[in-house]
């Protein structure tokens, strides 16, 4: 079922269900008091007759009888009786309709109407009421019985007029409903439009903003910030295609290149082993790489936390800083430990040990590479009850324009070219962060130094 079918059919059902209750409730209401007028109506009218009957002896009650039949004002079916004390009936305009036979048990009756004052009843179109008259220290009870055919005939005519008008309205509310549901969802067939306009190849375009605050413009900015998402990752994603493909095409070039110079004229054993050990260094190149990419793949994949415990931050730094001595024991790194928490349990943090030394050790290397003595230091601090690590080399800064650019893979700087790397650490780095929940922060000071700070 299309949405504005939804639209229309959830509108008609609402609004006919309160229609349905509104006119069921003006017709019961009516209904009501059409009878109570009807009841009162009657009643006065067989009081009247008890006066009559009771307080004018000199009239008997077939001279009451006939004058009661001559009147304009008789109901259908009337039969308006008096009763005593005793039950005993003293009075009645139309013998036709006889209470014995309406109802067999009518002493009960009468005593239901003595103890009640009031008594209420209906067989079919026929209305009954009873009620307590009484004159000079007597109780009389009064039984009175007609149908209210104009009553009946003005609520037949309410109602089918109210089903008249129901019928015009629900039918009017479709329409409406049809109309206004198609006028309502114009926005959402525009938007697709627009986003069915937008592809691979000019995934650059933008849903236009609507200036009203509603769902529609939320819907817009959260599509939007989406699309610049996805550019963003495609951009990445060409980067990466390119980067690797010149970083893997190089080295394999180059061995290609030697394999057929080799092959070309006979070299003496010095030469051939020269031209081994150059083979060798590239292929140990393209085994880094690949190391590197299967290291990233599995962060970028592998986010689960399950296998997390907890770890000492400070006792990780040592570990990597002893293993990076290990394999560059020229290199200087320098950690400052400072403003300790009064809690041990506060350098702690739940985590994988083998991705935060592997975080650590990258940032070392890269800090001792890109510094001009060296030296990497790094200074670690607990404040505002967060674990601070930060690791500083000098050198020349980073500019601020690459700092977004530099975590993407196999990305460098034109400037840096003759580093050795291949611009896969930090990507390394950012994502463990992110697995970790943590942050990284770059500060960089003009022509001083480049600092990379991370907080856990």
């Amino acid at each position: 079922m299309q949405i504005r079918t939804k639209i229309t059919l959830y509108f008609f059902i609402t609004a006919a269900s309160l229609m349905t209750i509104s006119f069921s409730a003006i017709y019961f209401i009516t209904k009501n008091k059409i009878s109570t007028n009807f009841q009162d109506q009657i009643i006065k009218k067989a009081k009247t007759r008890a006066v009559y009957r009771i307080k004018l002896e000199d009239i008997d009650n077939k001279t009451l009888k006939k004058l009661d039949l001559h009147k304009k004002d008789v109901f259908k079916d009337e039969n308006i009786s008096i009763y005593d004390a005793n039950d005993t009936k003293i009075y009645t305009n139309n013998d036709k309709y006889n209470f014995n036979v309406i109802f067999p048990n009518i002493k009960s009756i009468l005593k239901q109407i003595k103890i009640e004052k009031t008594f209420y009843s209906s067989i079919g179109e026929l209305e009954i009421v009873g009620e307590i008259f009484k004159d000079k220290k007597k109780t009389y009870v009064l039984l009175v019985a007609a149908k209210n055919t104009y009553g009946q005939k003005l609520l037949n005519n309410i109602r089918n007029n109210l089903i008249i008008i129901f019928i015009i309205i629900l039918s009017a509310l479709w329409t409406f409903g049809w109309i206004f549901s198609k006028k309502i969802l114009v926005p959402i067939s525009i938007l697709m439009n627009q986003v069915d306009r937008i592809k691979l190849n000019n995934i650059s375009l933008r849903l236009p903003k609507n200036k009203n605050n509603d769902e529609l413009s939320r819907l817009t900015e959260t599509f939007n910030n989406m699309l610049d998402r996805l550019e963003k990752s495609f951009h990445i994603q060409k980067s990466f295609l390119a980067n690797i493909s010149h970083e893997l095409m190089n080295p394999l070039s180059v061995i290609k290149t030697q394999i057929e110079i080799s092959q070309l004229v006979q070299r003496d054993t010095e030469e051939y082993k020269k031209t081994l050990q150059s083979i060798h260094e590239d292929i140990s190149r393209l085994i880094s790489i690949s190391e590197q990419l299967i290291l990233l793949s599995k962060i970028s994949n592998n986010s689960d936390k399950n296998s997390f415990v907890k770890n000492r931050v400070d006792e990780i730094l040592f570990d990597s800083k002893k293993k990076f001595n290990l394999k560059n024991p020229s290199a200087t790194v320098k950690i400052l430990v400072s403003e300790l928490p009064n809690e041990e349990s506060q350098l702690t943090i739940f985590g994988n040990k083998l991705l935060i030394e592997s975080c650590f050790y990258n940032l070392i290397e890269n800090g001792v590479k890109y510094s001009n003595d060296n030296t990497v230091t790094i200074k670690m601090y607990f404040k505002n009850n967060k674990i601070h690590v930060a690791f500083r080399n000098f050198g020349e800064a980073i500019e601020p324009s690459e700092h977004d650019k530099i975590f993407v893979p196999f990305y460098r700087s034109e400037k840096y070219m003759n580093k050795k790397g291949f611009g896969i650490g930090l990507s390394i780095v950012k994502n463990i962060i992110e697995i970790h929940e943590a942050t990284i922060q770059i500060n960089t000071s003009s022509d001083e130094y480049t600092e990379f700070l991370l907080i856990f």
